[in-house]
């Protein structure tokens, strides 16, 4: 299946190019956070994220909407869940209204040949945290159909009648939407709410940027993904780890989480049937590290001949000593200096 991947929105125009490219591709997944720019601003974050809601609706059997970390922010129903840098406290409540008209179309993960999509990436650790809250969810609403009651008795009566045993071998990712679709219908009661929101909030104790174990899938980070994963083969944004034009494949034992996000957030096309060659989150490294040592070389050389005034096109200098990604270097490591200098 080939998948149009577009990683963090963050107010971004990137995702338009599903305009043209969706009779290409078999799905279009947003991997979430759709809010909190730190160049697009208000009012074209609020317009850019409703025309986005309108492409799904237009195209719902085509195209998944995730949420982000960024968006949870404004909607969890607990004071840790407002966590994130760039949250727009003055435009909160226009944004909070926003993503709670469209939650009807935004679901946690998406899954299709044995690939899991989410934002941040799901942990063993965590999954097995949600369970426990599911268990406690599910044997005390053993129906979850939003029925309302005209009295306590004629509820305790309808508990008791549709009463069913919690199997976690039931969940799944379909599961989990499921629940995360009902977790503002249930009955009027905000147990429900407050124990799933805390699972979704930032859930850690030594890292404040969410690189540990205990994270659901809007949080964690790489790192802590691959010495954790559950499933076998995840594709996540949350992370500008992606330096190149394709995505970055991390490997360890049978353990695969491809990651798509850049600083510029642009879109990938994936077919979920290729075999990817993952590396190791070392070799990784070393790479970026390479890679900052040559831009940093570069820039030194643009100062210098800056200060003795020679010449020069530094965007073909960029594309010629970088074939392979020069236009995404040149448009975030280069240009927004050389616009400010002329």
């Amino acid at each position: 299946m080939k998948v149009l991947v577009i990683p963090d929105v963050h107010g971004s125009h990137e995702w338009e190019i599903a305009k043209t490219k969706i009779t290409e591709v078999d799905k279009v997944v947003f991997l979430g956070d759709f809010f909190d720019s730190w160049t697009n601003k208000w009012p074209d974050q609020g317009e850019n994220f409703l025309n986005i809601c309108n492409f799904k609706r237009d195209n719902p059997d085509k195209v998944k909407l995730l949420i982000g970390n960024h968006d949870w922010s404004y909607i969890s129903g607990t004071t840790n869940g407002h966590n994130c840098s760039g949250h727009q406290y003055e435009h909160a409540s226009e944004i909070k209204s926003a993503l709670l008209s469209n939650l009807d179309i935004i679901d946690l993960a998406f899954e299709c040949d044995g690939w899991v999509f989410s934002h941040a990436g799901f942990s063993a650790t965590a999954i097995r945290k949600m369970k426990a809250v599911l268990k406690r969810i599910y044997s005390k609403y053993p129906s979850l159909d939003g029925k309302e009651f005209s009295s306590i008795e004629e509820k305790i009566k309808y508990v008791e009648d549709n009463t069913v045993e919690w199997d976690s071998r039931e969940y799944s990712i379909d599961f989990l939407n499921k629940a995360w679709h009902e977790r503002s219908h249930i009955h009027g009661d905000p147990a429900f709410s407050n124990d799933f929101d805390e699972i979704l909030d930032w859930n850690g104790v030594f890292s404040g940027s969410g690189d540990e174990k205990t994270q659901f899938c809007l949080w964690i980070r790489p790192h802590s993904l691959l010495e954790d994963a559950f499933y076998d083969k995840q594709i996540v944004g949350h992370t500008e780890y992606c330096f190149w034009m394709d995505p970055i494949a991390l490997q360890k034992d049978n353990k695969k989480v491809m990651l798509t996000d850049s600083l510029d957030h642009h879109t990938h096309i994936i077919d979920t049937n290729e075999e990817f060659n993952g590396i190791s989150e070392l070799d990784l490294k070393k790479k970026i590290k390479k890679l900052n040592k040559a831009l940093c070389d570069l820039k030194a050389f643009f100062g210098v001949a800056d200060r003795s005034g020679t010449p020069m096109d530094k965007k073909a200098m960029v594309l010629e000593r970088f074939p392979q990604n020069g236009e995404f270097l040149w448009n975030n490591f280069f240009k927004k200096e050389a616009i400010m200098k002329n």
